[in-house]
């Protein structure tokens, strides 16, 4: 833009002065016009006065020679007419040199416009060519600008996304230290009130130890062990339905506590679901090392499966319970 507003500048500086040129010129030529005609006017009227003076002998001349008829000299005459000629010569030359002059000055005043009409588009000519040699500079100028600026603008998103991607990754960093400080603290105190769930089920305080237990889970939603306890009470209250939903949700949770299976199995036999107790208490043989069964538990069991002695799964159950699992005393 600098460069741009310098040559509009530098063009109007020029044809200013090329104007002024013009009229400084046009100016000269009409004052030397003007004098030239106030000098022809006085040739002129000084020749008119001649020739004034001369038509006045030539009057005398006429009175002279009727006064006289004829007694005039031929020389005399003769020298007369000699004046007219050279007034007559005088005037020619007159209009001659006048003519001359004007001819001279528009000649003068035609060759400078003409050469002022040459070199104005000349010289207007190389400004503009510099101007376009200007412009096509400012242009490649603006275009490694643009160049440079799309190159900037490109490194700062570049940079910027790189940052944000570090900030996220630092954030998500905060985020999870936080969620596992929380699950963490969560997970104690569901301890907590496990523990207090516990004291209450072994007090047989069976509903306060399904309410801590209830907080626990609210606490820690995966917490298998407070399924597994909360199955065994519900099942001890003869809350079979809700003791079999607790237990499976334990074993979902946790597929390697062989007592969650046991229970399980005693749910669905008291609950008359025969077919998968005897599912159940196969995945505990496996489970269980060394397969066992209550003694207090036995018989309970075997009351049960009489109410059905005659259905099949009922009769592999008991085949189970007297050949592969061991009695013990509860301890």
């Amino acid at each position: 833009m600098v460069s741009k507003e310098k040559n509009n500048e530098e063009v109007s500086i020029l044809l200013k002065w090329t104007l002024r040129g013009f009229f400084i010129v046009t100016a000269l030529t009409l004052i030397m016009t003007i004098t030239f005609s106030i000098y022809m006017n006085l040739q002129q009227k000084e020749y008119s006065q001649k020739y004034e003076k001369l038509l006045d002998k030539q009057e005398k001349l006429i009175e002279t020679v009727q006064q006289a008829q004829s007694n005039k000299s031929i020389q005399t005459i003769s020298y007369e007419k000699k004046d007219e000629e050279t007034y007559q010569g005088f005037l020619a030359n007159y209009y001659t040199t006048q003519s001359n002059w004007l001819n001279a000055w528009l000649t003068i005043l035609a060759i400078v416009l003409g050469v002022m009409g040459i070199i104005i588009p000349i010289i207007i000519a190389d400004k503009k060519k510099e101007m376009d040699d200007t412009i096509e500079k400012g242009k490649i100028v603006l275009s490694d600008i643009q160049v440079k600026a799309q190159q900037t603008c490109e490194k700062i998103e570049k940079d910027v996304d790189v940052k944000l991607a570090r900030f996220d990754i630092d954030f998500n960093d905060v985020k999870n230290y936080v969620a596992k400080a929380k699950e963490s603290e969560n997970k104690a105190l569901a301890s907590t009130f496990f523990n207090k769930a516990y004291q209450y089920s072994k007090e047989n305080k069976f509903n306060e130890a399904i309410g801590n237990i209830n907080k626990a889970l609210e606490l820690d939603q995966n917490f298998a062990q407070a399924y597994s306890n909360k199955g065994f009470i519900y099942s001890t209250q003869g809350k079979y339905s809700l003791a079999i939903e607790n237990l499976n949700k334990a074993i979902e949770l946790n597929s390697n506590d062989s007592t969650d299976y046991y229970n399980l199995t005693e749910a669905y036999i008291f609950n008359k679901q025969f077919d998968k107790a005897l599912d159940t208490l196969k995945l505990f043989l496996q489970k269980e090392p060394l397969p066992f069964i209550l003694t207090d538990d036995y018989d309970k069991w075997i009351n049960a499966l009489n109410d059905l002695p005659d259905d099949t799964n009922v009769q592999q159950i008991k085949e189970i319970m007297e050949t592969k699992l061991t009695k013990k005393e509860r301890e």
